[in-house]
């Protein structure tokens, strides 16, 4: 369980993208320009600060989102005046790299009239596969937008702070389906059943059987032994490795027979191959030629994996 638990865990975290400034520089934010974080607090895929798979800090202050996913954005503006006579107005924009525009659209915005204030925004931005794919990255920035520069706090504290928060919900959904087929190989592995044998019913067979062994619904059989005496098999008369009787889990079988090879090998070498079929009677096969003084010690050999569903939806065992 506890490594069920790190396996989950490790899925999520990886399809979880976080990214986190601050700034504590004095100087005014100018007209139309962007807000600049220059402190890194912290940031996901990565070892360092500086650093990142998922994100990455510009010099002029924007960000690029370097994976999709549907992101949070959060931001905070602490200002200590404004030169503009409609107050504090803030917007988030993100870069349109079509060729046709080549700059910055605005996707959402945050306003105050009060000059002396904090002003808080947030949005929200989905950035597809085909987006990367194409750009290799989304660029977004926090501009100030008003007519006139905005003076921050001179406070020691941070004068405004960025957090951008994003999953992957496509990609989390497609892990999650490797995960649980993971899961099920491996709950198919612990229901591993014990190994049956069973000896032919088929006298001319003595000392030959099968052997099975279940992974869920699957059965693997192989033939096992080999002959106690020596035997001449007629041709067109069909001869029983194993039979319901002995293995009534084969009534389950549905469907025609399925037809395998049976490898028929003598102590001296020689070999013969031969059809061997699989159904609700048993495990058989019938001799096209006749095989003739078949020493002591030849075996056949075969394996097969057969479907066999317990129809009240049971996991079967051997």
């Amino acid at each position: 369980m506890n490594i069920l638990l790190k396996i989950i865990k490790g899925v999520c975290r990886y399809m979880t993208y976080y990214f986190q400034r601050e700034r504590n520089i004095e100087d005014s934010v100018n007209s139309d320009s962007i807000v600049k974080f220059n402190i890194p607090i912290t940031i996901s895929e990565t070892t360092t600060q500086t650093s990142s798979e998922d994100f990455n800090y510009n010099e002029d202050g924007s960000i690029e989102i370097l994976r999709s996913g549907i992101y949070t954005i959060s931001w905070f503006i602490s200002q200590m005046t404004g030169l503009s006579t409609g107050g504090q107005a803030f917007a988030l924009k993100k870069f349109n790299y079509d060729e046709q525009v080549q700059d910055w659209e605005i996707m959402v915005g945050s306003s105050n009239h009060v000059k002396i204030a904090s002003s808080f925004g947030f949005g929200t931005v989905d950035i597809s596969e085909e987006e990367i794919e194409t750009y290799e990255k989304v660029k977004i920035a926090l501009f100030n937008i008003t007519d006139k520069d905005a003076k921050l706090t001179n406070c020691p504290n941070a004068k405004a702070g960025i957090l951008i928060f994003g999953n992957d919900l496509l990609s989390l959904e497609k892990r999650l389906s490797d995960l649980y087929e993971q899961l099920y190989c491996i709950e198919q592995f612990l229901q591993l059943s014990n190994v049956s044998e069973a000896w032919s019913p088929t006298i001319e067979l003595s000392g030959t059987g099968v052997a099975v062994i279940s992974s869920g619904y699957t059965f693997n059989f192989w033939g096992i032994g080999a002959l106690n005496h020596q035997q001449t098999l007629n041709s067109m008369t069909t001869y029983y490795l194993i039979n319901n009787n002995q293995y009534e889990k084969l009534d389950l079988y549905q469907g025609e027979a399925t037809i395998g090879t049976l490898w028929v090998e003598t102590p001296f070498g020689e070999t013969y191959s031969l059809p061997i079929r699989f159904d609700n009677t048993g495990v058989y096969f019938t001799p096209y030629v006749q095989l003739a003084n078949l020493p002591v010690g030849t075996t056949f050999k075969f394996t097969q994996s057969l479907i066999l569903v317990d129809p009240d939806g049971g996991i079967l065992t051997s």
